[in-house]
């Protein structure tokens, strides 16, 4: 943190670079869409759920947006994941996801 600030005045923006992330505090700040997310989520760890329950949840919601996002094509959904066509398939097996309708279902 720099100066007196607080956790919640603080939010680091920066770039990556050759010796690390450069911070910069930014005041008044809107939460970004992974923030939203995080503070909507139904239960955390200690709650009854584990953190595998938990990463799992959200990658599949994230899945599953990306494919309404790109009318059920895959290639096109892995591209808006920057993840392989592939490994698209492999997690959408894995998470119970059917890859024929895009619907969820139980985990493999």
């Amino acid at each position: 943190m720099v100066g007196n600030q607080t956790p919640e005045q603080f939010r680091s923006v920066g770039q990556v670079g050759g010796t690390g992330v450069e911070s910069t505090p930014v005041q008044g700040s809107v939460p970004t869409p992974v923030e939203d997310r995080m503070a909507s989520m139904e239960g955390t760890v200690g709650e009854g759920r584990s953190l595998d329950e938990i990463l799992a949840g959200i990658e599949r919601r994230e899945i599953l947006s990306a494919l309404q996002r790109a009318n059920g094509q895959r290639t096109m959904a892995a591209q808006f994941l920057r993840i392989s066509r592939s490994r698209l398939y492999r997690r959408m097996e894995a998470l119970g996801i059917d890859p024929r309708t895009g619907e969820p279902g139980q985990p493999v």
